[in-house]
């Protein structure tokens, strides 16, 4: 819709067709159940992991130093997928925001973001309840 109206820039398009082509990978296809963001990334050819980065707002120079660390763009986005991810999704979110759209329009964007981390959130969990059903355990559920 944000595309369609034109009230988006350039890198929000990007994160937004990111994040829509993420979701249709979860939802439309039952065998991705299991769907693993990380190692998802982590299997990206050069072409698409650079247009993955360029998606979310980074390029191949990019560098974030923290104390006496710096973290490229690669490490970034293989690293700390989700947090990348999110920071996309909120940038577009604000965005979208100050273009004024409806509440609907905002929350479906939204919903969009968060349809990836719970198909993988949910696949963790079943996976970790199977496995102790079998073990005849009842630990917590892991992070």
């Amino acid at each position: 819709m944000a595309l369609a109206l034109k009230i988006c820039s350039k890198r929000d398009e990007g994160a937004i067709n990111l994040l829509t082509k993420l979701r249709n990978k979860c939802v439309h296809q039952i065998r991705n159940l299991s769907f693993d963001i990380e190692k998802f990334v982590q299997q990206l050819d050069l072409k698409d992991l650079r247009e993955f980065k360029k998606a979310v707002g980074l390029s191949d120079e990019y560098r974030l130093h923290v104390g006496k660390t710096s973290l490229t763009s690669d490490d970034l986005v293989k690293k700390h997928t989700r947090i990348i991810l999110l920071r996309a999704a909120r940038s577009v979110l604000v965005n979208l925001a100050t273009h004024q759209i409806s509440v609907g329009e905002a929350r479906a964007i939204k919903s969009l973001a968060e349809t990836v981390f719970r198909a993988e959130a949910d696949a963790r969990i079943n996976s970790f309840l199977k496995r102790s059903s079998k073990k005849g355990k009842s630990d917590t559920i892991p992070e």
